[in-house]
């Protein structure tokens, strides 16, 4: 018994009883004219189906076949449709194919990569286009020989929970009936999967492939084969064999175990002949010897086999080395390197498989004998933290070069990912945090339209919470001892559905219609579940809630969703609190429940958010994405995705709002998570509102540094419209360098054409993007009109022709007004800027009084509330302090007037208008940049002045106009302090040049 091969699972050394199936197989391999078959040996677990792959490979390679070697679904990293091609890929190239021969193939991987959260309908297309170029690429590599393809555990993409799965629309997409429909088109391959049976899997080979197929059912050994099967792996049992036979119920892993058992003595064949019960109904007789000869044999005479034996029945994701090492470093560190080396020889035992070439798994046989048992072993939970730290260490591993904008990268940290959610779930101590764990990363796939990993996660918690299984009733039985039925996790999973239908593309459909229409069905099917918990309704309210903010019917109906969130979140925040409350007594299921809550309240106030400032109500937006931060910082690193953008969200809001500095940080924070998630498009977005931001900090350079890298995402993305956004962004900041470099001739009048050239190329790329982009229209029109202006300004300034580009700033400026409805006038933020732009092209033509009566539009276009009355001051009401950023239009139309007057000659109402434009802009943000602008014109005017005495007669005037308008404080003091540094500029001898 010393030598443990001999004792532990010995194996006869050839596949015995499988000839009909290769038969078939060599039928198909020389069949003349040869064509295309696919072959699925399907049968009960420990039968040999994976033994048969691999021998059928070595059949096909003898006959000068390309094999590709066995692709295990059990290997989460082969669960998506990208990672199947991949994989397909590299074992072509392992077999001899050139890597330039997918070139193709890789080229359109990299463009899905870049376009993934950008559009859906650009998703879909992409992923179409990478399957035609994987099958261009392959088809050509198949004509020059014939391939063999070799698919092991295909139940393991079964969908085994239908009930989650009723409002997919996405059916004919799942990754089982991509694999068919893929295989049928594949030339001059045989294709050969072995799984479990299941008759849904059965049917869909039947319907796709037709005669293509050739299925066959691998049942057990007969006793002669048994018997056959004992001879050539324990010749001293040959007499045995019958009674192994039975024992086993023909199965050949069984069979191993039972032969094994038997010789180390842990079964007397004699009470097997006595028993006559055959497998699985003597399961517990097998399960107690099994686990005396891991005990008191395989523990004491080879420990490192024990420890690698135990810790893969807990770790049924499988062993790998690194793994491995991670686990013995921190237990026994003394023996890491004999535990390591016995790792190689360990997968090579009958009763474990090569998942891939990295990871060891056991025979499922072994799982189900011992999984009742594995509390006698180890309490796991250790292991299982162990396994996750180690997880969290991959997904957080620091790119390697080549890393960055690998579409399979991508995929594989979400395999280890959902590595990490399995064993999350598998502490049973809480079992409802696993369960929230999935329900913070499926909103996170969701969010991001990573529709594949999406599918993988749900096909893992279907699997994992299976009751056909022992192991899925165990962990359902614990969740409903924890206070959660597997009901209300079927509720929860068709409310996600509404929002896989906000984020994808539905063919011959609008997908917010769709959204609303499963909502409706969910109301009308699950009523029991919504009226008996006021949390299930809430999570249903808050996704109708998002198909509303971007359903065009909802579109002016704002009061509607206001008082919808407004209701939905403090309903969620009174539940919040009796949760919190029960909490405190250490209840499992309030801690799951006020997680859930703060999950859904993060997603709440952040699209409220979003809807108030599409409404302009900014400071109300701030406040909501803060409070959705707050909220999201009690859950985990799953939701990163959803907080970062939040962060981006709020940083841009306080950055409309003047805010910049504060606005900038939080941006950054977004950026720095994207980054590390690898989210291309967010991190596009991010730097295009960062730029934005390091423009208005007058940080012109570097923002044309951030929005050019910004560009070249969004070319690769080939996202129209964000590249149009991004191209009006770099128009801005070209604009203003070239207004600031205007005595440099050559640059200035550079940059200007570079300019002009991305306003256009913004117009031209949204051209037939729908009228739902209307103002985003508007603005570029209004951004090339400006360009215009100022370059005709700056021409002006070097007496130099200017009057063609003012005539075309002003068309341009009415051709955006011409695209605002009449009645949208005081709606529509834009449209008094227009009309200030346009007054502004004569006032630098210096036509002040043209230039008054267009400002005298842009002031009656601001609705009335905004305004100063007479010995009342600002009208400071709530409504003016919710939509602050009219106040800044009004100050910069104030300012203009002042210019105006100043120009005229009309000192007294230049004053007046002066603390007026001063007031407007100090209410919209006391940080405003324009504030900067109109200290600098302020003070230009007074130096031309240069009169101390003319400038203490308008100091007075502009005091007494202050005091008519009742604003004697910040306003007044702020204009005031700018005369009298004029002043003593003047009494010091100060030049001007040194000022201004």
């Amino acid at each position: 018994m010393d030598d443990l091969d001999s004792l532990f699972f010995p194996h006869p050394g050839v596949l015995i009883g499988r000839e009909r199936e290769i038969d078939a197989a060599i039928a198909a391999l020389d069949a003349v004219p040869f064509r295309s078959r696919v072959l699925y040996f399907y049968g009960e677990g420990g039968v040999g189906k994976t033994s048969l792959l691999h021998t059928i490979q070595t059949i096909a390679g003898a006959r000068s076949f390309r094999c590709t070697g066995v692709i295990d679904l059990q290997d989460v990293r082969y669960n998506q449709a990208i990672m199947l091609m991949r994989a397909l890929r590299d074992r072509l190239i392992q077999a001899g194919i050139a890597e330039q021969r997918f070139i193709p193939f890789d080229e359109a991987l990299q463009a899905y990569r870049n376009v993934i959260g950008a559009d859906a309908s650009a998703e879909n297309e992409h992923a179409q286009r990478i399957e035609r170029a994987f099958l261009g690429c392959y088809r050509a590599i198949a004509a020059e020989q014939p391939i063999m393809i070799a698919i092991d555990t295909f139940e393991r993409i079964a969908i085994t929970a239908t009930e989650i799965e009723r409002f997919n629309f996405r059916a004919n997409r799942r990754l089982e009936q991509w694999l068919v429909y893929s295989l049928k088109q594949l030339p001059n391959t045989i294709s050969i999967i072995a799984g479990r049976k299941r008759a849904v899997q059965l049917n869909l080979l039947s319907e796709v492939l037709g005669d293509k197929l050739i299925a066959l059912e691998i049942g057990a050994l007969t006793a002669e084969q048994s018997t056959a099967f004992v001879h050539k792996a324990a010749p001293e049992l040959a007499a045995w064999g019958e009674v192994l036979h039975r024992a086993s119920s023909g199965r050949p892993i069984v069979l191993l175990i039972a032969i094994a058992c038997v010789r180390a003595g842990m079964l007397d064949p004699d009470e097997l002949v006595a028993e006559q019960a055959g497998y699985p109904d003597n399961s517990a007789r097998l399960t107690e010897a099994l686990l005396k000869l891991i005990i008191d044999e395989i523990a004491i005479k080879r420990p490192e086999w024990a420890y690698l034996l135990t810790r893969a029945l807990y770790l049924r994701k499988g062993l790998d080395i690194g793994l491995l090492r991670r686990l013995a470093a921190g237990e026994s560190p003394e023996d890491l390197d004999r535990i390591t080396q016995a790792y190689t020889s360990f997968g090579d035992l009958p009763i474990t498989k090569w998942v891939g070439e990295r990871v060891i798994s056991l025979h499922d046989e072994l799982y189900d004998l011992l999984f009742d048992k594995l509390g006698q072993l180890k309490d796991a939970r250790t292991w299982y933290e162990a396994t996750i730290a180690y997880l969290d260490e991959q997904i957080a591993r620091p790119n390697q070069p080549g890393d960055r904008g690998d579409p399979y990268h991508m995929s594989l940290k979400q395999g280890i990912q959902t590595e990490r959610l399995f064993y999350r779930m598998c502490i049973d101590t809480d079992p409802l945090a696993g369960y929230q764990d999935y329900r913070e990363v499926a909103v996170s796939a969701i969010g991001s339209h990573a529709h594949d990993f999406d599918a993988m996660l749900r096909s893992e918690l279907a699997r994992f919470y299976d009751d056909h299984t022992d192991w899925g009733a165990y962990y359902r039985s614990q969740l409903m001892r924890s206070g959660l039925r597997w009901e209300q996790i079927v509720y929860e999973e068709q409310v996600r559905w509404v929002y896989r239908c906000i984020s994808s593309h539905i063919e011959d459909g609008n997908r917010y219609v769709r959204a609303l229409q499963t909502a409706a069905a969910i109301r009308a099917d699950y009523g029991a579940i919504i009226d008996s918990d006021p949390l299930a309704r809430c999570d249903l309210v808050v996704a109708e809630l998002e198909v509303k903010l971007f359903h065009p019917d909802y579109a002016n109906r704002e009061d509607e969703v206001q008082l919808g969130y407004r209701e939905i979140v403090a309903e969620m925040e009174k539940l919040l609190a009796v949760e919190a409350q029960a909490e405190q007594q250490g209840s499992l299921l309030a801690t799951s429940r006020r997680k859930q809550i703060s999950l859904l309240l993060g997603l709440a106030y952040t699209n409220w958010g979003y809807h108030s400032r599409n409404w302009l109500h900014l400071p109300t937006a701030i406040a909501h994405y803060k409070r959705a931060l707050v909220y999201q910082h009690t859950l985990g690193a799953e939701i990163d995705l959803q907080r970062a953008q939040t962060l981006n969200n709020c940083g841009y809001a306080l950055a409309i709002q003047g805010e910049l500095d504060r606005g900038l940080a939080f941006v950054d924070g977004a950026l720095r998570i994207y980054r590390r998630l690898e989210v291309l498009h967010s991190i596009g977005t991010s730097m295009n509102t960062r730029a934005r931001i390091l423009l208005q900090l007058d940080r012109a350079r570097e923002a044309l540094e951030e929005v050019g890298e910004a560009r070249k995402i969004f070319v690769d993305v080939d996202s129209k419209r964000y590249l149009a956004l991004t191209s009006q962004n770099e128009g801005n900041i070209r604009r203003r360098i070239a207004y600031s470099q205007r005595r440099d001739r050559a640059r200035s009048e550079a940059e200007y054409e570079q300019a002009i050239m991305r306003y256009e190329e913004a117009l031209a790329l949204f051209a037939g993007l729908g009228s739902g982009e209307i103002i985003r229209k508007i603005e570029f029109i209004q951004s090339l009109g400006c360009a215009y202006r100022s370059r005709g300004f700056a021409r002006f300034q070097r007496k130099e022709p200017w009057q063609d580009d003012m005539d075309q700033a002003r068309r341009n400026f009415q051709r955006a007004l011409d695209l605002c409805p009449p009645e949208k006038y005081t709606e529509w933020l834009i449209v008094p800027a227009l009309f200030e732009d346009i007054g502004v092209t004569y006032a630098n033509e210096e036509n002040y009084a043209e230039a008054q009566r267009y400002l005298d539009l842009a002031r009656a276009a601001v609705p009335e509330i905004y305004r100063i009355d007479n010995g009342i001051g600002l009208n400071d009401t709530l409504e003016t302090r919710e939509q602050k950023i009219y106040w800044l239009r009004l100050g910069q139309i104030e300012l203009q007037y002042a210019i105006c007057r100043f120009s005229e000659g009309n000192l007294a109402s230049w004053g007046a208008r002066l603390v007026r434009a001063y007031a407007c802009l100090h209410a919209y943000s006391p940080q405003a940049p324009q504030l900067r602008v109109l200290r600098f014109l302020a003070r230009r005017d007074m130096r031309a002045l240069s009169d101390v005495n003319t400038l203490e007669e308008q100091r007075q005037e502009a005091y007494w106009s202050a005091r008519r308008l009742n604003l004697t404080g910040e306003p007044f003091a702020a204009i005031d302090r700018l005369f009298k540094e004029v002043i003593e500029d003047i009494e010091l001898g100060i030049p001007p040049d040194d000022l201004l």
